[in-house]
């Protein structure tokens, strides 16, 4: 990771997502914002984007189609750096269908 870029967790990002508390959402787009205006970039691992989905659906009341495309939209705005297996993920076809990532994954325990 270059000094331009920084992660966020799970709780910047759902701020940014939902807009609530305000006060938390203005100082997290602010940030954002800025770090975007300076030629920076923000990362989301994996995991945050997996938690944030869950919480979109848990908390939010977000269907899973609903909280996927939030998130596709999401990992692209400008300044935004999400994995290259997350991109592609979150732009496949079924993504806007509510068919969670993992359930397209045969994996058999050894």
């Amino acid at each position: 990771m270059s000094e331009a870029e920084l992660d966020f967790d799970t709780s910047t990002v759902m701020r940014l997502l939902v807009g609530s508390p305000v006060k938390q959402f203005r100082a997290a787009s602010h940030y954002l914002s800025e770090k975007v205006t300076a030629g920076g970039r923000v990362h989301v691992c994996d995991l945050v984007l997996a938690e944030a989905y869950f919480a979109l659906q848990h908390f939010y009341g977000h269907s899973k189609s609903d909280a996927l495309a939030t998130l596709a939209e999401f990992s692209r705005f400008p300044g935004i750096f999400v994995s290259v297996h997350a991109r592609k993920i979150l732009s496949m076809h079924w993504a806007n269908r509510g068919i969670p990532p993992f359930s397209c994954i045969s994996w058999t325990p050894q």
